[in-house]
């Protein structure tokens, strides 16, 4: 048997001593065989640190091998190595009990990993088998390191040599749509040099941080990549204003440009860049003082912000289905913080939110707490609109929040870039309402952390619906109106009202009867202002609409507009002044057409249409103008025969007159002298009165006509046969130009005929008077 020293057993750690270099580092040992015929010993190499890049260690182990034992153990007598003290180990429950929250469900996730590899190496350890690469690593690593299960854990966290940055040979990143089509190479791998010393220098990147330092006003940062692109990669040209870019694949990207060059320049952003050293680096300092200090009364001034709710939500059609986390918008009172008005919604934060949320403080909320199955009266949430609005740089920003804020009397003040503590009060608001509201939901991202690897997605966990949270959100402005606040009631309430309790809301009501600087609105100023603008003329009868038919704008029929404010603007008879009609712009919704809103400096005015068909009314804007788009294609259709039948219309009318031009020259022509200017003015009155005689004449002709026609249609009906058989007729004679039937009429026939004889000569006189002479009657 070979005398084995006591620190050498199976299990064991070894390292060489001082300079010695007997083992290559840390060694197990795995195996002794002491009989003299053996002489065996069996190691193993701990994970070593990786030859290219020393600040890492390798996962990957060697295999076990096997040496002499009497040569293991002379080195030892000698002094030469040294047995290491492993630390010990922590069981799963003890490891577990050491972390929280994010690390915790990391943790599960590694020994989760680690188990399934056991699991591999199980059959391994009770009876020999076979086994690929892969299992043989993870089996020399578990003999390696004590045969322990958490030698079996990943090495994911010491991948990559974070922090340390490598040369590279190829372009990193993602692919380009070129390069994944084949019609491109892959892209630009920054270049890397060595100095005289030996060290390696990342030349392209301190080239791309040069240029990124150079961002400021006047120069974005696509300028600046510009500019390094222009001065390191480009072609040389003899202009110095002409230059010429070499392809983007032999080029750094944008993506490159910004990640190195806010890496290599401590990691300031844009943002920083821009704002400067100052402002950029500017801490919150506590300067005292309270926001409502500077609040003489309710109705004074009101905060506003927008804040993501953070909780991810399910579709009403299924809790299958996820929803992202809307944005929440709040208008808080700055006397005793009373929130006034909300609006939450999945729309993007804009102009037309902020705009809502200020439409919805100054509404009544009995109709939309009763949306959500909550009753509630006037008094339990107030409705104001505020002279004030204090805002950062966001969603109050533009010209629709001006132009509201002009038409309705408010103003809007914006606290500086980057300063939350000029708005403190509304920001600790949105931190209150993430804690007491949103962070007891489920589905909730913890304020957008981000999701590391192996963790479970806040999405997963969603599991209420819009209405359920609504509903929720709704109590939890409730509860926190009536939540007590003895320190903000004032003194005078106090003794006058002692049993009232001292919460928000009975606070702000007390203070609102008594002192506020509300702006008086009605609501549907406000809600009018936020429907869409629509083009309109003023004429000088009222206000049409205008609107593209078939690609041309033209005033849409039947859309005329007044009221009794618009006439007194004077609008229409500046038109008529001016002679011009006036185009403006109006706040109209295609669903209604009956009314449109005009803002004007006085406020918004509210016209009706002039239009009284109410079945027209029922129709949308959309469904009007494709009605008239019809019509014109239909009258396009029928254009032709309106124009034929109009020529024929103009062929008559020519006709008569060339006919009547006919017979004046004919009656001239039978005169001995032309007649003079004078006579045809002579005799109007005379020539009149003879005409209308003569007109009355044939006029009772005629009704004896339609009489007689009557009594003979009648006779013959009656009596068929006897008119058949008696078919002579007693007329009178035609010499007077009478029809025959006209001779059984009455005994004023005489009379007729009489007249009409008259009328003849008359006329036959007037055409053989001597020229110059006019015929009077």
């Amino acid at each position: 048997m070979i005398d084995v020293p006591a620190p050498l057993v199976v299990g064991a750690v070894l390292d060489n001593l001082g300079t010695a270099r007997h083992l290559s580092g840390p060694t197990r040992i795995l195996a002794i065989c002491a009989a003299q015929e053996d002489d065996a010993v069996w190691l193993i190499d701990l994970p070593r640190r990786s030859r290219t890049q020393t600040e890492r260690t390798d996962y990957y182990v060697g295999s076990p091998r096997k040496e002499r034992l009497s040569d293991l153990a002379h080195v030892w007598r000698t002094g030469e190595l040294q047995r290491i003290v492993e630390a010990p180990t922590l069981d799963d429950n003890q490891r577990r009990a050491l972390v929280q929250g994010a690390a915790l469900k990391r943790l599960n996730a590694q020994l989760k990993h680690r188990d399934e590899r056991f699991e591999v190496l199980r059959p391994l350890l009770e009876e020999e088998s076979g086994s690929t690469a892969t299992i043989y690593c993870w089996l020399h690593r578990f003999l390696a390191l004590g045969s322990k299960v958490n030698a079996l854990e990943n090495g994911y966290k010491r991948c990559g040599g974070p922090g340390k940055p490598k040369p590279q040979r190829v372009k990193l990143g993602r692919s380009t749509r070129l390069f994944i089509a084949k019609r491109a190479p892959r892209g630009y791998a920054l270049q890397s040099t060595v100095d005289e010393n030996g060290t390696l220098v990342h030349t392209d990147k301190l080239r791309l941080a040069h240029f990124y330092r150079r961002i400021k006003h006047g120069t974005s940062a696509r300028d600046a990549y510009l500019l390094a692109c222009a001065t390191y990669w480009a072609h040389p040209s003899k202009e110095a204003t002409q230059i010429e870019l070499l392809p983007k694949h032999e080029r750094p990207t944008f993506a490159q440009f910004m990640r190195w060059g806010k890496k290599l320049c401590e990691d300031k952003s844009v943002t920083e860049l821009i704002l400067g050293p100052r402002k950029a680096s500017q801490k919150l300092d506590a300067r005292g003082g309270s926001v409502r200090a500077v609040n003489a009364m309710v109705g004074q001034r009101a905060a506003f912000d927008s804040t993501s709710t953070d909780t991810y939500l399910v579709s009403v059609f299924g809790r299958m289905r996820k929803l992202p986390p809307m944005t929440r918008s709040v208008i808080k009172e700055g006397v005793v913080g009373l929130i006034v008005g909300i609006n939450c919604s999945w729309e993007p934060p804009s102009q037309n939110t902020a705009l809502k949320t200020i439409l919805h403080a100054a509404s009544s909320k009995v109709e939309y707490c009763a949306r959500f199955g909550i009753e509630i009266t006037e008094e339990d949430w107030p409705a104001m609109l505020f002279r004030l609005y204090l805002a950062d740089n966001g969603e109050m920003k533009g010209q629709k929040t001006y132009e509201a804020g002009r038409q309705l009397g408010f103003d809007i003040h914006f606290a500086p870039a980057h300063r939350g503590d000029a708005k403190g009060d509304i920001e600790t608001q949105n931190h209150t309402d993430h804690q007491l509201l949103d962070e007891t939901l489920p589905g909730n991202n913890q304020g957008g952390r981000h999701v590391e690897r192996g963790e479970e997605h806040a999405a997963q966990g969603a599991l209420w619906h819009y209405w359920e949270y609504m509903r929720e959100l709704i109590w939890h402005v409730l509860d926190y109106n009536k939540e007590e606040v003895p320190d903000l009631q004032p003194l005078e309430m106090k003794i006058q009202s002692p049993d009232v309790r001292p919460t928000r809301l009975n606070i702000f009501k007390w203070l609102r009867q008594r002192q506020s600087a509300e702006v008086a609105c009605n609501p549907e100023e406000i809600r009018a202002f936020m429907l869409p603008d629509h083009p309109a003329v003023i004429t000088k009868n009222g206000l049409h609409l205008i609107a593209k038919i078939h690609g041309r704008e033209r005033l849409v029929p039947r859309m005329r507009f007044l009221s009794e404010a618009f006439i007194e603007t004077g609008l229409m008879s500046e038109v008529r002044r001016l002679g011009t009609n006036i185009s403006t712009t109006v706040k109209f919704d295609e669903a209604d057409l009956t009314t449109v809103w005009l803002p004007t400096a006085n406020g918004m005015l509210r016209l009706t249409c002039t239009e009284t068909d109410s079945h027209w009314h029922r129709l949308t804007l959309p469904d009007w103008i494709a009605t008239l788009a019809e019509s014109d294609l239909e009258g396009d259709e029928l254009q032709s025969q309106e124009e034929s039948h109009r020529a024929n219309r103009i062929l008559a009318r020519r006709n008569v007159t060339d006919n009547a031009r006919a017979e004046l020259l004919a009656e001239l022509a039978a005169l001995d002298k032309k007649p003079s200017k004078t006579s045809y003015r002579d005799g109007l009155i005379a020539n009149r009165d003879a005409e209308m005689e003569h007109l009355r004449a044939q006029e009772q002709l005629s009704v004896r006509a339609a009489k007689a026609d009557a009594s003979a249609d009648a006779n013959s009906s009656s009596s068929t046969s006897t008119s058949t058989s008696t078919s002579t007729s007693t007329s009178a004679p035609d010499s007077i130009g009478c029809p025959p039937e006209h001779a059984d009429l009455d005994g004023d026939y005489e009379d007729g005929a009489a007249a009409l004889a008259m009328s003849r000569r008359n006329r036959s006189s007037i055409a053989q008077a001597p020229k110059g002479v006019t015929h009077e009657a």
